[in-house]
């Protein structure tokens, strides 16, 4: 492709993410919307990509893919330019070196092999998609400012992950231990090549009931793999990241701050601040309200919905 394609080809897409009611949203967001406006108006999008003023020598459905191939690689270099911020100035390596006290690496070398690994897990669609939860909350700092008060109140929650889960971890350790993990969270999502009845296939979560793979079978391999970047992580970090994905049904008892960080994720993947008119239930009282009448419905857990719904309310989030 010569360069003025590949600069029809950008200013194509630059033209898409500045649709009005795409341009203002998180960049995964504009990404799916953006796949969702081609995949509804698909014909239409062919037609234009084969018209005089863009490719006409070229096959519409090429030419559509080099497009889905510039706005992935756009999307990608914002997200990571946000993960590098995060790194450099929200996670404090100083305390993640207390977490890992028997390993001896230094605080950059934290940095670089998270961010490595984070190009990585970026690259993948599906784990792409299902990081607006994690944008968010580092964004609005969730983490501080709940898990501050988890530690200040020692409730239910509270006696979960210190008495229960024995975590040992003072509130900022656990602050900082909460940060790695939903910074590796979307692992589930990494397509690994693993061997089923249909043959070898690349696959994620979501498709090991289409291929009948066995959970455990595919959590091995990506375990194997996160551990080539990231030696670091303990199968305990590599569990609860797994399974902040997943209901509280299939958690353990000892696994309550999965079950945490699963309620947290559920709560920011589709949140959008908005103002709150006085008088108005504030945003977070009102999604936790609703989420504790449908905690089983959403599998959450009931009582640590209750507690964050009264932090929630206490604090005007």
């Amino acid at each position: 492709m010569d360069p003025n394609d590949k600069q029809k080809i950008l200013s194509f897409v630059n033209h898409l993410l500045s649709i009005p009611n795409i341009k203002s949203e998180p960049p995964v967001i504009r990404e799916g919307m953006i796949l969702s406006f081609i995949t509804k108006n698909l014909n239409q999008i062919k037609e234009t990509l084969a018209s005089p003023d863009f490719f006409p020598k070229m096959k519409p459905a090429d030419a559509l893919k080099v497009v889905l191939q510039v706005l992935k690689q756009k999307i990608v270099n914002e997200v990571i330019t946000e993960v590098e911020e995060w790194l450099n100035e929200r996670v404090a390596f100083r305390l993640v070196q207390k977490i890992f006290l028997n390993q001896q690496i230094s605080a950059d070398h934290y940095k670089s092999m998270l961010l490595e690994f984070m190009h990585d897990l970026i690259s993948f669609n599906d784990a792409r998609y299902n990081f607006n939860s994690v944008i968010n909350i580092f964004k609005y700092q969730v983490l501080e400012r709940y898990i501050s008060e988890i530690f200040e109140r020692r409730g239910y929650i509270f006696n979960e992950i210190s008495r229960v889960e024995k975590t040992n971890l003072g509130v900022l350790e656990y602050i900082e231990y909460s940060k790695l993990v939903f910074l590796i969270k979307n692992i589930v999502y990494m397509r690994i090549p693993v061997t089923t009845t249909y043959g070898e296939r690349s696959i994620n979560i979501n498709e090991i009931k289409k291929f009948s793979v066995p959970m455990e079978k595919l959590l091995n391999k990506q375990e194997q793999l996160v551990k080539k970047t990231l030696p670091f992580i303990t199968q305990k970090v590599f569990m609860t990241a797994v399974k902040s994905n997943i209901k509280k049904e299939i958690t353990k008892l000892e696994e309550a701050s999965s079950r945490l960080y699963y309620i947290l994720a559920s709560r920011y993947q589709e949140f959008k601040y908005q103002k709150t008119d006085r008088g108005a239930e504030t945003q977070d009282k009102s999604w936790y309200n609703i989420a504790r009448r449908n905690h089983s419905f959403y599998g959450f857990d009931k009582n640590m919905v209750n507690e964050l719904y009264l932090i929630a309310g206490d604090n005007l989030w």
